[in-house]
This record gives C-alpha cells, structure tokens and sequence, in this order.
C-alpha cells in the first residue's frame, strides 16, 4: 500500500487507489481511456474554471502628431507635410465640392480642398476637408482619419506650456532684461498718451481763442484771456477750454 501513485506520484486518498498504487489519470492511459474506472481507482473532480470568458485588454496610450485639413490650420498642414505636399501634389491642393467633404469645420464654403498623401503600405489616399492627418513612423508617409473616428479614437494631450516671450501671455516668465524692455515700453506708450492728451489740449485752446477773436471782434487776444484757458493743472487737469462767451475781455 502506497499513499502516492506509482506513474505520477500524485497522491492517493482512497483506500482502494492506495491499495492499487495507481490513480485514476494514470490508469486510463493503460486502458487506453475506454471504461468506466475500476473500484481500485480514485476518481479526481475537475476544479472549476477561474475564467469563464476571454479576457479584456487595453491598448497602450500612444501619443501622436496630427492636423486638421481646413483653412485655418494651412500653416499647420504645410509644416506637417513639408516636402510630401508637393511631392504627392505638384499642382498643390484641389478644391471639393461640399458634397464630398469630410467636415466643414465651421469653414463658409464653397472653398473647401483636398489633397493626396502616400501611406506607409505605398498607397496613395485622399485626404478631404475636416479629416485629420496623421503621420506615419517612416517619414514622408502619412494616413488620413475620418474626424468622427478621431475624435473616438484620440483626445488632446495636456495644452503645451508657452513658451513665448511676447508679455501678453500670462502663462510667459519673462527674464529680467525682456521684462525691463516691456516696462520701458510700457512707460514709452503711457508718456506718448500724455503727449497726446496734452497736443488735444493745446489745440482745443488755440481753437478757443481763435473762436474768442471772431466772436469779439478784436484784432488779437489778451494774455491774461490765455493764461486763463491754460489752467494751473493743465495738462492734468481738466483739457476743455472754456466756451467763447464765458469769458470777460481783459483791458
């Protein structure tokens, strides 16, 4: 008597099995697998199965390049093409009816384009207004994608960081000497402004004491009428020049 099988050193857990020095699986392969066990053999149970369907997978994120055909994004297309554009269309982009196109983007037509671009299986494919372009791992090679299967398959990445030095864009650090040019020019603009508030205000005033010199009649203008348009506070204060008939002839 033996606790495990002789063939597979499985153990045996039943008298008989035990008796017999040989399990069950073993014993089959000797009879072939035809009839039922002998009293002498041990009968397994199967365990159950942990997986009852195939399991799921997601791909990996992959990051990619792509562009829009449209108008407003031309720039954008003949960067992402560069020498393929003409390659693939030496007589450049070819206008579509709207009939044919992908997605007018908001676009008004009827100018809407097309143009070819050579895949990575060396095919040559349409790329219509609105579908996305998408460049392959060899270069020179790229495939187009309908924007309804973009926007299924891709969504945007984080927003780039800027990286400018324009001083407009509140995201831009600016190094200490671009920001001493802004202040400059800043101070430039706000000088400029005062210049011209006060040209204003002296032409107001010439115009006033030309208007003074006809509606008076007299051949020129008193000095002291002059001094009171052109205020103290002039050319902070108040600019307007006060009306003809406001003020009182000097002797």
């Amino acid at each position: 008597m033996t606790d495990t099988c002789g063939v597979c050193n499985r153990p045996l857990l039943d008298p008989e099995s035990r008796a017999a020095g040989i399990g069950p699986i073993c014993a089959r392969k000797f009879t072939s697998g035809h009839g039922p066990a002998g009293s002498h053999q041990l009968t397994f149970e199967e365990p159950d199965m942990t997986d009852t369907q195939p399991q799921r997978y997601r791909k990996l994120p992959v990051e990619i390049t792509a562009v829009q055909l449209r108008w407003s994004s031309w720039s954008l297309v003949c960067g992402l093409l560069g020498d393929a554009l003409l390659a693939e269309n030496p007589d450049g982009a070819y206008e579509i009816p709207e009939a044919e196109v992908a997605d007018t983007c908001g676009e008004p037509g009827p100018d809407y384009i097309a143009l070819k671009v050579r895949t990575a299986h060396d095919e040559i494919a349409t790329v219509r207004h609105g579908d996305w372009i998408i460049p392959e791992a060899q270069p020179g090679r790229f495939y187009p994608c309908k924007p309804d299967v973009f926007a299924a398959t891709y969504e945007p990445t984080d927003a780039p960081k800027a990286s400018g030095r324009c001083g407009n864009d509140p995201r831009t650090v600016l190094s200490p000497g671009d920001q001493a040019v802004v202040d400059e020019f800043k101070e430039y603009l706000a000088e400029k402004a005062r210049a011209d508030r006060a040209e204003a205000a002296i032409k107001r005033t010439v115009d006033a004491m030309r208007a003074y010199v006809v509606a008076s009649g007299s051949a020129g203008v008193n000095p002291h009428q002059v001094i009171n348009l052109l205020s103290p506070t002039w050319p902070n204060g108040n600019h307007e020049a006060p009306a003809p008939g406001a003020m009182e002839a000097t002797p």
